[in-house]
This record gives C-alpha cells, structure tokens and sequence, in this order.
C-alpha cells in the first residue's frame, strides 16, 4: 500500500526546505517518506548534520 503525504507536511518541507537553502546555505542530502509512521525525514548540512522530521500534523522535530 502506497501512502502519500499530507498536504499540511508538504507546506512545511517547502517551509523547511528554502529555509535551509536560501537562508541557511546549507545543502539538502536526503529527503524520504516512512510509510510505517507517514513522517518526512530530512538530512541536510554541510557534514549531513541537520536532521529532520516533518510529522503528518505539520509538526517539525
């Protein structure tokens, strides 16, 4: 079974994504969807040391 993210996560990885490129400089490395737990990781930084969650509620940890 295919699922699919939220449009609430996806508002927050555009959010998240120009923060970290035009306002931090820092490169994007990795951006998956689990579909056990429908979060969005992210891995971004320079030495991949920026790690993020995008809950479906829109939540960032």
């Amino acid at each position: 079974m295919t699922r699919e993210a939220t449009e609430a996560q996806l508002k927050s990885l555009y959010r998240v994504g120009y923060q970290l490129t035009y306002t931090m400089l820092q490169p994007i490395h990795l951006i998956c969807l689990d579909n056990r737990t429908l979060n969005i990781y992210i891995l971004a930084g320079h030495n991949e040391e920026l790690e993020f969650q995008i809950l479906p509620n829109r939540e960032v940890f």
